[in-house]
């Protein structure tokens, strides 16, 4: 094997290792709200939920709306809008009615909700959670799995010069 081709098998897995270094941080930063929400703790006794935990309030259901999304693909879904008067205001979310119990919700039913950095997250009616619409959403995660990829090339690159560098090949 010529010197050239040692030189670009280790330029190029340098290369591979910082290109899946430089995608991974970017689907990190892209995702950070996401990691923060997952990793959230319930807020102590001093704290809101402001400070990035999260905390849940009690309310009842101020007004409750019904809306179908269709879908080209397949059979849509029907959401549910619930204006909640909560301690802070009231608020409103969207809730898809895959996981609600029958004949539920309705006005003046008494609901908890899950506030995290001031947007409602999870509301729990009847013993039953079901997560919101407007939870943070995961933006960018599918370049977290190339980026993984690229740098076990690089690796693969320079696992292959050192072993044939020391195989004598060089």
């Amino acid at each position: 094997m010529s010197w050239r081709q040692h030189i670009n098998r280790v330029n190029g897995g340098l290369a591979c290792c910082a290109a899946g270094l430089a995608l991974g941080s970017f689907a990190a930063a892209a995702n950070a709200d996401l990691v923060a929400y997952k990793t959230a703790r319930q807020c102590a006794a001093p704290e809101t939920p402001a400070d990035g935990c999260y905390a849940w309030q009690s309310g009842r259901v101020a007004a409750v709306g019904v809306g179908k999304l269709e879908s080209d693909t397949g059979l849509g879904r029907v959401d549910v809008s619930l204006t909640l008067e909560l301690p802070g205001g009231q608020r409103t979310v969207t809730v898809p009615t895959t996981f609600l119990p029958p004949g539920r919700p309705r006005v003046g039913d008494t609901i908890e909700a899950k506030v995290w950095r001031g947007q409602v997250t999870d509301v729990r009616l009847a013993g039953v959670t079901v997560s919101t619409v407007s939870q943070p959403a995961s933006r960018l995660f599918f370049v977290a799995v190339p980026a993984i990829g690229v740098f076990v090339l690089g690796l693969l690159l320079l696992i292959a010069h050192a072993i044939d560098t020391r195989a004598g090949y060089s």
